[in-house]
């Protein structure tokens, strides 16, 4: 739940510059400097949420290599 709340801020903020850059009041320079590290903390957040879910796993249990007896 505090992953989501956080993901949530996270595009909030986006969301705010992207506005900002839009009404020319930030610079498409500024603009692509300051949505770059955001852009990583999301990265690293989904992959925190997938990380947690079934899914997830299970498909990443597909892909391992299974010991042969």
């Amino acid at each position: 739940m505090l992953n989501q709340a956080k993901l949530y801020q996270l595009h909030t903020m986006l969301k705010m510059l992207y506005c900002a850059y839009r009404e020319g009041t930030l610079t498409e320079a500024a603009y692509l400097e300051s949505v770059k590290p955001i852009d990583d903390a999301i990265d690293k957040l989904e992959m925190a949420i997938l990380r947690d879910s079934l899914v997830w796993q299970e498909s990443f249990l597909q892909h391992t290599l299974k010991p042969k007896c």
